[in-house]
């Protein structure tokens, strides 16, 4: 039996002598593996449409198993993030990060259009600001995945206390508790990250907007480094 997918191309490795795996995230049945045979031959007229971070019309020919890639065509290329090695890396390291918290076969509109709109934001992104714009449009991609996945981050009120914020107290970001809690509490947390008013109104922005809308987001390096070290160490605490 054959089934067409709206694919996007996670990641590929090297199977056999000239075969490869396939990981991607479709539209139609959430994050797949398949097998493209003699792809790697000289010859292979798939392999072109099946790039990495391309977006491919896919169809998997199946029994049982993970079946094999029948046909693909390239729906769009995402030219302007091959071409440049800075832009090409964050997004990889980022798209990493997606597959490894994603699981299989769990169909999801909602997260392949935020996959999808992460790859349109950054493939426009143009002129001297360009990565910096990359950097914010990437952790605003991965606070709302992470939102989307059920990680809920409490960033209204203490995660502690439950007192409101305000200007005047110290913060800080714990991954273990789950959001900002005030310094008193730190004693409390395994690691916490300093942060200030500007990044929590920041990470609040992100959960709320389109990653398009994001481009237009002014913010300072040292804001930008926190707002960094904030997913990170969230993204770590997953890991473990």
């Amino acid at each position: 039996m054959e089934y067409n997918y709206t694919a996007i191309i996670l990641k590929k490795r090297k199977i056999g002598e000239t075969d490869r795996l396939y990981t991607f995230y479709t539209l139609e049945a959430g994050k797949l593996q398949s097998i493209g045979r003699g792809i790697r031959k000289p010859k292979a007229k798939l392999a072109g449409h099946l790039e990495t971070l391309s977006q491919s019309d896919v169809i998997v020919a199946r029994r049982h198993g993970l079946g094999n890639i029948a046909s693909a065509i390239t729906e769009q290329y995402f030219l302007n993030i091959k071409t440049d090695e800075t832009m090409l890396a964050r997004v990889f390291q980022t798209i990493a990060y997606f597959e490894q918290l994603v699981d299989f076969e769990e169909r999801d509109e909602e997260l392949f259009g935020l996959l999808r709109a992460y790859l349109v934001v950054i493939d426009g992104l143009e002129g001297e600001a360009k990565y910096e714009k990359a950097r914010i449009i990437t952790q605003g991609f991965l606070f709302r995945l992470l939102s989307h996945l059920g990680y809920h981050l409490e960033m209204r009120v203490c995660a502690v206390s439950g007192d409101p914020l305000s200007s005047s107290n110290r913060y800080y970001f714990s991954p273990d508790i789950g959001g900002v809690i005030d310094a008193r509490y730190t004693n409390r947390a395994k690691k916490a990250v300093a942060i200030n008013e500007n990044v929590i109104k920041l990470i609040r922005i992100f959960f709320q907007n389109r990653l398009s809308s994001m481009t237009r987001l002014c913010v300072s390096h040292e804001d930008l480094v926190c707002v960094e070290r904030v997913s990170q160490s969230f993204l770590r605490w997953i890991e473990h």
